[in-house]
């Protein structure tokens, strides 16, 4: 029933359902209403309304002798008809069934009719060329073709008709009054055959599922993880051969199955009839192959059903009519209980009720959502209708494989006013209002306690419910025991006026509470999230951020920063468990969310129009898995984090409201289960967060990203938010690019070489079907140690000492697109086996050092600083000079820092003559830094010639005129050409023409000019250090060369920092920097300057630091650099470096050794020289994994640590 004008409506003996809304006609007004009752929409139609009906976009009303057809409320057109009985419509094809005829109209004109006594029944083919018509009371089915009306067969019967349905334009479906199933099957362009006979058992009333959403059930089954576990039946088994088919086979298989909902009038039953002949004249009995009685979830009472469905990601709904006017039950399908029950259907149910006779809800808009800590509970206030509501949300079928959840209201009180803020655990309720805190057990009031705080926050633990109250100058937090709802403590602390006070958000996921976990991650203690300590997030006006944790019965001081704005703060959210931070910051018209790890490190920032709130979600057993979720009214955005470290969050999905929610998204909040509720007006909706992948994360669906039309061909294949995170934030595989890019960086060859060695043998050995478990584990030990062996013999690269890549490793790589694709990441891996085969094919007996800047020289987007720091302490300059291109890319790696003298001025001078062709390949000496280079070189000849050949530019004769002039000798005329070189020169800076102005000054032989220009207007330190180096002034050199240093440790650029430090032969401070950037602010050259990334830490450097590069010095706190580095690397997802990293590392710096600890350790010795050796076998650090986790961790000793 639906309450209109207090007036009780009765619903008639149907339903429809037009855009998701529910159509009911009621004395001649048209209502609408959405699925949680709300009236949304009415239409006056007037009297005499006789039926009516939902086709394609139209609403058709019927009235005595004309039929009308509106589209969103707007009468589109009338068709004037006597004596018209019944009607139907499709694709702008409309027939109308009277007493004597049948007519056909298009287009809304009439186009053909037919004569017929009685016809009833008329139902239309999709493809609108074929009408099939009954007669009353008649067993004869006729058939029409529409192109014109012409009759073309008779279909016989033994009882009469009940309904007609095609499942497409060819196979035709006939329901008897005896209940009996027929299909007909299109033979020829004008005959149907009988295909196959169902004979169901004696039933009231059968409702048979139409092919799209039977389609739609049957992969969704496919889909549920879960599905299969109960192969019980024959359907079972049968799709279970099909399960892994392309998307246009499984549709093909749903068109010959046969669904329906049937009622004996006592119970309800799901049906499914299946056959797959195929013979035209194959007239088969058949049986159904599955009969799911549904007694105990569906009323005995239902006369009218209908399926809708939104869209292909949104539950599949049933809407069911109860007779005398007992109303309407909406209800949720799940699949994989249908297609294959489980023994308790008491946890699956086929069918979700969402509403009982006791559900209560709000009629006005809601005012305000909260949840309690860990998003098990959930209650909503409309100060409207003056309702507070709690709900129980209740775990229900998934219908694509993810839980969703539905809420149904449990405990409500009413004639509340002035309500602020309000939590519910277990039966005990907490309302806050201005000037009081009142406690409720159940219905009944027990305690009162007074407030006079502007600000009251309310969080719980699984024996406390936690009051935060916020006056000006302190913070108290009330401990209420949920037992006995007493205040069992009281705790206050003075604290600093705060601008925001939030509670960090302690919401966890866990593994049980996703069906399909396949995660990749180890397994760890089971915690209860509701018992971690509440943690408060404060943020003063001065950009201070303070955590708060109350433990041990008071608020402790837990840490600061003092990284962000706070003045223009919207909002502040924590996470509880990672500590990650999301302020909202308001702008000029847009607002802007941005995201700090725990270290302050600002990891993501993105502008939109509006925030309405945000929430973090953790994943318990992933510590880098963490969910963020934005409300932006229009859409919530779900953001995910990554292990990516150019891309540390990423867009997972945008939950948007149905299409007939016309508000915005009130409130947005995570559940317990990792579902998302939103509110707008009245409504909530319950959505998940892993049905509708964003375009970042669509290839994890195995769904081609830019041609959509392509879908039907891929396989299915849907995952759960456990596999997402697994795939974006989880451990990578060992082959993974971001893997071997940290055993580089560390120096990890030996586990390089044993990843490449596995690698290889996969690529060259295995199929792409078992290529995954060729790289996990060696699933054919004893064949792979043959093949292992032979490789040996053909490629012994035992004593090499670098990673070794030959060419038929490199053929063999296209092989792994099967597995990853052919996207970023194939390319990032072949261009880092290129590079490491170019580089050990070069540096076979060069140094470590060597070869990392031959390797990064050869990889794409290099990090060129750290090409120069390697060169600085490689032993063999020339080869890495003969690697770098001879463009001006190579004067990014900074060989004015490094190169030797005789190759340095060589390579100076191609680079040059390269820079001075333009894109055309013609010659153009204006160009930036020719002049500049060739003047420092003292080729001033060069440069003439340039500009010889620079035919067409208004400076060619006058600059030649001029260049020909002496300006090296040491005569009047020499000195007077220096001073018009300098005028020249200043006349360029005028015209803003640095680069030129700078080669003036060399020209004048003013060459600390020249590199001030460069320095200050140019920003190039690299050109002043070519001028100062060329120049052959050593203090101008050294000069630049602290310039540079000081540069680089603004910009953070931590490895041309110590190159230039190296350089400057300040190696005690070279080797501080390589672990912490901040300990050069003590030296003299650095100070007053503040670093521009002194949080990062560079990996390549901490490798050469641990492997004493350069003789190590004293770091404050290397223990906590260390973790720090590790945890880093875990968050790559590298926890197996992670694990050696700390196993490994060898502490501390130069220290002279006392008397005893000298003779302790020549005693040592002398033992140790005494005692026979223990043979140690060599230990495999990737040893074999066991599936789904390529990373396995050894037993390290990590006692240096105090674990």
């Amino acid at each position: 029933m639906a309450n209109f004008n207090d007036q009780i409506v009765s619903l008639k003996s149907k339903i429809l359902n037009k855009n998701n809304l529910l159509i009911l006609i009621h004395n001649g007004y048209f209502l609408s209403f959405n699925f949680n009752f709300i009236l949304v929409g009415f239409l006056y139609l007037g009297d005499g309304v006789v039926d009516y009906a939902v086709f394609d976009d139209f609403l058709v009303i019927q009235y005595e002798d004309s039929l009308s057809f509106y589209l969103d409320s707007d009468l589109v057109h009338t068709i004037r008809c006597p004596s018209i009985s019944q009607f139907t419509h499709r694709n702008n094809h409309s027939i109308i069934i009277t007493s004597s005829s049948i007519i056909q109209y298009n287009d809304f004109m009439k186009s053909s009719s037919a004569p017929l006594h009685h016809p009833q029944i008329p139902s239309l083919s999709p493809n609108c060329a074929f009408l099939a018509v009954s007669q009353a009371n008649s067993p004869v089915v006729h058939l029409y073709s529409t192109s014109p009306l012409t009759h073309l067969q008779s279909l016989p019967h033994l009882s009469p008709i009940r309904s007609l349905q095609w499942r497409d334009s060819s196979l035709l479906i006939v329901e008897t009054t005896d209940n009996d199933l027929y299909a007909y099957i299109q033979s020829s362009p004008v005959k149907f055959e009988p295909w196959t006979i169902y004979v169901s058992p004696s039933l009231l009333r059968s409702f048979w599922l139409g092919p799209q959403i039977t389609d739609l059930l049957l992969r969704r089954a496919l889909s549920d993880s879960n599905y299969l576990f109960h192969q019980n039946n024959q359907l079972s088994n049968l799709i279970a051969t099909r399960r892994y088919e392309s998307v246009s086979q499984i549709s093909q298989f749903s068109r010959d199955l046969i669904l329906n909902i049937s009622s004996d009038g006592y119970n309800l039953s799901i049906n499914a009839i299946n056959d797959t002949s195929h013979s035209t004249s194959n007239y088969i009995r058949s049986s159904p192959i599955v009969q799911l009685t549904l007694n105990e979830y569906i009323p005995n009472d239902i006369i009218d059903i209908k399926i809708i469905c939104e869209s292909s990601y949104s539950p599949i709904y049933i809407l069911a009519v109860r007779s005398e006017n007992r109303g309407v039950l909406v209800g949720v399908l799940n699949p994989a209980s249908i297609f294959d029950p489980v023994p308790d259907t008491t946890l699956h149910p086929p069918i979700q009720w969402l509403r009982s006779p006791s559900h209560v809800q709000h009629m006005q808009a809601i005012t305000n959502m909260e949840t309690n800590a860990s998003g098990s509970s959930l209650s909503t206030y409309s100060k409207e209708d003056r309702m507070l509501i709690h709900w129980s949300t209740v775990d229900t079928p998934s219908n694509a494989m993810h839980k969703l959840r539905v809420i149904e209201s449990s405990a409500s009180f009413k004639e509340v006013d002035g309500l602020l803020n309000f939590i519910h655990v277990e039966d005990v309720t907490v309302m806050t209002f201005s000037d009081s805190i009142k406690v409720y057990r159940g219905y009944e009031h027990v305690e009162t306690l007074p407030t006079s705080a502007h600000n009251v926050l309310l969080t719980n633990t699984s024996t406390y419910i936690h009051i935060v109250e916020q006056t000006a100058s302190e913070i108290t937090v009330t401990w209420l025991a949920l037992n006995s709802c007493s205040v069992a403590h009281k705790s206050t602390q003075q604290c600093k006026p705060a601008k925001h006070l939030a509670l960090a958000s302690k919401k966890q996921l866990k593994r049980t509470d996703i069906p399909s976990y396949k995660s990749r991650s180890r397994s760890m203690r089971d915690t209860d999230n509701q018992d971690g300590h509440p943690l408060l997030t404060s943020l003063d006006a001065d950009g201070e951020v303070t955590f708060l944790q109350v433990k041990d019965r008071e608020l402790r001081c837990i840490g600061s920063s003092s990284s962000v704005e706070g003045n223009n703060v919207k909002a502040i959210e924590t996470c509880a468990q990672s500590r990650h931070l999301a302020l909202v910051t308001e702008g000029q018209q847009q607002q802007k969310v941005l995201v700090y790890n725990s270290r302050d490190i600002l990891e993501h920032e993105y502008t939109t129009k509006r925030i309405l709130n945000l929430e973090f979600l953790s994943l318990a057993d992933y510590s880098n898995g963490l969910l963020l979720l934005v409300n932006e009214g229009a859409f919530a955005r779900v953001l995910i984090s990554t292990n990516n470290p150019q891309r540390r969050w990423t867009e997972l999905t945008r939950l948007v409201l149905p299409v007939y929610e016309s508000g915005p998204i009130e409130h947005a909040a995570f559940l317990s289960n990792g579902t998302v509720v939103l509110t707008t007006d009245a409504n909530m909706h319950i959505q998940s967060v892993a049905h509708l992948l964003s375009d970042e994360l669509r290839c994890l669906e195995g769904l081609a990203h830019d041609d959509v039309q392509e879908t039907a061909k891929q396989p299915l294949r849907q995952l759960s938010l456990y596999e997402i995170v697994a795939d974006v934030a989880g451990p990578v595989q060992e082959w993974h690019p971001a893997f071997m890019a940290r055993c580089i960086d560390l120096g990890y060859f030996d586990v390089l070489k044993a990843v490449l060695g596995r690698l290889r043998r996969a690529l060259i050995e295995c199929d792409t079907g078992d290529m995954h478990d060729a790289f996990i584990c060696d699933v054919r030990e004893g064949v792979q140690d043959i093949n292992h062996n032979k490789d040996r013999e053909e490629n012994d690269d035992d004593n090499i000492p670098y990673p070794s890549v030959d060419d038929r490793f490199v053929e063999a790589l296209p092989t792994i697109k099967g597995v990853i694709g052919s996207g970023e990441l194939y390319d990032t891996l072949s261009n880092m086996l290129n590079a490491m085969k170019v580089a050990t094919e070069r540096c076979l007996n060069g140094d470590a050092h060597t070869w990392k800047a031959v390797y990064y020289a050869h990889l794409d987007n290099a990090p060129h600083s750290q090409i120069a720091l390697f060169a600085v302490l490689s032993t063999n300059h020339q080869l890495i000079a003969d690697v770098l291109s001879n463009t001006a890319s190579a004067l990014a790696t900074h060989p004015s820092i490094w190169l030797d003298e005789e190759p340095y001025r060589a390579k100076m001078e191609i680079i040059a003559k390269k820079m001075s062709l333009n894109s055309d390949e013609a010659i153009d000496p204006t160009l930036y830094g020719v002049s500049v280079i060739y003047f420092a070189l003292q080729k001033k000849s060069a440069v003439i010639t340039l500009w010889k050949y620079a035919y067409g530019n208004r400076e060619r004769e006058s600059t030649i005129n001029f260049l020909n002039r002496d300006f090296d000798g040491t005569g009047e005329q020499c000195d007077k050409n220096r001073v018009a070189a300098t005028k020249n020169a200043y006349a360029l800076l005028s015209k803003h023409r640095y680069d030129y102005a700078a080669a003036f000054f060399i020209l004048a032989h003013k060459h600390a000019d020249a590199t001030r220009v460069l320095i200050k207007h140019c920003k190039d330190y690299e050109l002043a250090l070519l001028v100062a180096r060329l120049s052959g002034d050593t203090d101008l050199y050294q000069d630049i060369l602290k310039e540079t240093a000081k540069d680089a440790f603004t910009k953070g650029d931590s490895a041309l920092l110590v190159a230039a430090l190296l350089k400057l032969n300040l190696k005690s401070l070279a080797s501080k920097c390589l672990l912490d950037v901040s300990s050069v602010c003590s030296n003299e050259l650095f100070a007053n300057l503040a670093s521009g990334n002194s949080h990062t830490l560079n990996l390549a450097l901490v490798g050469l630091y641990n492997a004493q590069a350069i003789p190590k010095s004293h770091v404050d706190d290397e223990r906590g650099l260390v973790v720090r580095c590790a945890n880093d690397l875990a968050r790559d997802g590298c926890d197996v470096l992670a694990v050696r990293l700390l196993s490994s590392w060898r502490f501390g710096g130069e220290e002279k050794e006392t008397k005893e600890k000298a003779e302790d350790k020549q005693k040592q010795e002398k033992e140790a020289n005494t005692t026979a050796p223990t043979p140690q076998t060599k230990t495999n650090v990737i040893a074999s994994q066991p599936k789904q986790s390529s990373q396995h961790v050894d037993q390290f000793d990590m006692s240096a640590f105090g674990f």
